[in-house]
């Protein structure tokens, strides 16, 4: 029997079936539920599959690039992010093969993967004239970033100097600047120009906005010279 009961150890909801049930997966029980047409157990139960199955990877992934920058210096923190890109580089991501219509698709579906806020819109995309744009409303990126704007001088879970890979900025996010490495600065040392370009708000209670432009010449010199390279044309792989 299913019970999902509130432990106050943990401060959430949990299931709390017998041992011998334990073993039963949650994915499992909603299924048996819309069969048997329990429509309120069914609800319930996937509204708790999205706590059982959520683990803060931006939180995870920022301390421990946060780990690498204390004990080894911030440069340490680029070397290993160009490592993790080459790893899954040479697993055959396949990025440099998608459409522009794939990449969108691709990284909505990391968003809601990475941002789920319990089915809420967190996010939007549109279409301008010569770019698309995803806008995503402030999460627990942004307050990553809100938390050094408070206690600045305790926060060492972002960047505490300038970098290329940071936008030329201090305060950004471990988490943040991989965004950076891999989706302006790498793309523009192998193919000449950025996959997309991001707008790192100076307000973390603003929407970051991610651009995805339609043709590479479209793509501003500033978003170039800010990661610290240049805008040349003649070096664009399309």
């Amino acid at each position: 029997m299913v019970k999902l009961e509130r432990s106050e150890v943990l401060g959430r909801v949990t299931r709390k079936d017998a041992v011998s049930e334990q073993g039963i997966t949650t994915w499992t029980l909603i299924k048996e539920a819309i069969r048997e047409k329990r429509k309120n157990e069914a609800i319930e139960l996937l509204s708790f599959l999205r706590k059982e199955c959520w683990i803060d990877q931006v939180a995870f992934i920022n301390k421990s690039l946060a780990y690498i920058a204390e004990n080894h210096g911030e440069q340490e923190v680029e070397k290993a992010l160009r490592w993790w890109r080459s790893v899954l580089q040479k697993a055959g991501d396949g990025i440099y093969s998608m459409s522009l219509e794939e990449l969108i698709q691709y990284q909505c579906e990391e968003i809601r993967a990475s941002l789920n806020l319990g089915g809420k819109d967190c996010f939007s995309v549109s279409e301008e004239t010569e770019r698309f744009v995803i806008s995503v409303d402030p999460t627990h990126i942004t307050r990553l970033s809100r938390a050094t704007r408070n206690e600045p001088a305790k926060v060492l879970d972002v960047t505490q100097a300038s970098h290329p890979w940071s936008w030329g900025r201090t305060g950004v996010p471990y988490y943040c600047a991989r965004c950076c490495l891999w989706w302006e600065i790498m793309p523009i040392e192998e193919r000449g120009y950025p996959i997309r370009v991001h707008e790192y708000p100076e307000n973390p209670d603003d929407p970051c906005r991610i651009l995805y432009y339609k043709e590479p010449e479209s793509i501003p010199r500033e978003y170039f010279s800010r990661v610290g390279k240049e805008r040349d044309p003649s070096r664009f792989k399309l």
